[in-house]
């Protein structure tokens, strides 16, 4: 399915309708070659600006590199405020989902396990998460976060195991997607708990982030194995595990298993970023705080924005206390869904935790981020409707969706 890249709340593009009109007058004009080179050296005169600009200031460009270093693309390429999931407790816990209206039909499902300390909400209020299932949406998939049972850590453990299925089963009965293509997407505790479940859910391909677990040996054997296409996503400042994930890629890259592997480098925290990850606050809050940052945090953050090290949850609480009345909190809070599994003591919670976990994207260590995001479920999409229909399974037919 071809897919194009979507932005939330942003105008279109403005028509190209006098293009024709352009070219006629070029036509007729004697001195549009000599246009069109001065065009040219202004052209190529901006690009060295902006070149120089981004060795200098990198926090002024949204940007990051793709593995290979040969692809820039800007992080702020989507943007959306959070999108409010519906909720639906199955075996005592609450579990959360979004299904996008689509006359063409759903292209499957998406089923995402969250990280220690979160709950299924996190998928679709966090601004990283959020920017991923907003992606997924617009590409047709439902999605489906379910909660772990385990609210004292929040991650994801062994007594998890004897209900997820009959969670997943119930809820995709229920809304009648159960003959879709399954793909699973987790972030550390989750993306381990995939390995051990995702033949159970019969899932098609899944995205694991900030994992050290591999397939069982017997599942990567080349005939008879039962691993699914693959995609490892790690952050370059986690070397550790950076290294590990990329073995495991390896792996099952040599089991002959399609698989991709991402690295997800450092990048500036910037109140231009800022706002593009937390569009519900007030036009200059992500000013005040990236100046309160600079001011009250200057341990945080380098003289190009980088992060330098990470805060203690303490250092955290007493920064927020500083700022609680320099940020519009009250109605940015009010974008948010209230979400039992993992209950805040104060609205302005849900947006603290947002920017702590941004910080952490940014400095490239042990964290969610949607950059890739696009590739991934691309890929995820392309392999379980292979997988599909190498197996003979149906897909749902536009009218009976």
């Amino acid at each position: 399915m071809a897919s194009s890249h979507h932005t939330s709340g942003l105008p279109s593009n403005s028509s190209m309708s006098s293009a024709t009109s352009v070219r006629s007058r070029h036509k007729k004009d004697p001195h549009a070659a000599t246009t069109t080179q001065k065009s040219f050296c202004f052209l190529s005169l901006m690009i060295l600006v902006l070149v120089f600009t981004w060795a200098a200031r990198p926090e002024l460009i949204g940007y990051t590199k793709s593995e290979g270093g040969t692809i820039m693309t800007k992080i702020e390429d989507v943007v959306t405020v959070p999108l409010g999931p519906k909720a639906v407790t199955i075996h005592g816990m609450e579990h959360y989902y979004l299904i996008p209206k689509r006359p063409e039909g759903l292209e499957g499902l998406l089923i995402y396990f969250h990280s220690c300390n979160r709950s299924g909400s996190s998928f679709f209020q966090y601004p990283e998460e959020r920017i991923i299932a907003y992606g997924a949406l617009q590409r047709g998939l439902a999605v489906f976060a379910p909660t772990s049972k385990d609210r004292e850590s929040g991650c994801w453990t062994k007594n998890d195991l004897p209900t997820i299925q009959d969670i997943v089963e119930e809820w995709a009965y229920n809304q009648d997607l159960t003959e879709l293509p399954r793909m699973g997407m987790g972030d550390s505790s989750g993306a381990s708990y995939l390995f051990f479940v995702f033949k159970t859910l019969k899932l098609k391909s899944m995205a694991v982030y900030n994992t050290h677990q591999i397939y069982l040996q017997e599942d990567m054997k080349k005939k008879t194995g039962k691993a699914i296409p693959t995609v490892f996503v790690s952050m370059k400042e986690d070397e550790v595990l950076s290294k590990r994930m990329s073995k495991n890629h390896e792996q099952l890259s040599s089991a002959a298993i399609p698989t991709k592997q991402f690295h997800i480098s450092p990048h500036p925290f910037s109140s231009t970023l800022c706002f593009s990850r937390f569009p519900e606050l007030e036009n200059d809050d992500c000013e005040k705080l990236y100046i309160a940052m600079k001011n009250e945090l200057p341990s945080l953050l380098d003289r190009r924005s980088f992060v330098k090290q990470t805060l203690t949850p303490e250092e955290w609480n007493v920064f927020f206390g500083k700022i609680e009345d320099l940020l519009d909190y009250k109605s940015a809070a009010s974008y948010y869904k209230k979400d039992k599994a993992h209950p805040r003591d104060k609205p302005q919670a849900w947006i603290n935790e947002g920017i702590q976990q941004e910080v952490k994207a940014c400095q490239g260590f042990h964290s969610l981020s949607s950059e890739h995001h696009s590739y991934i479920l691309d890929f995820l999409i392309k392999e379980a409707r292979s997988k599909q229909n190498l197996r003979g399974d149906k897909k749902k037919s536009n009218d009976d969706v």
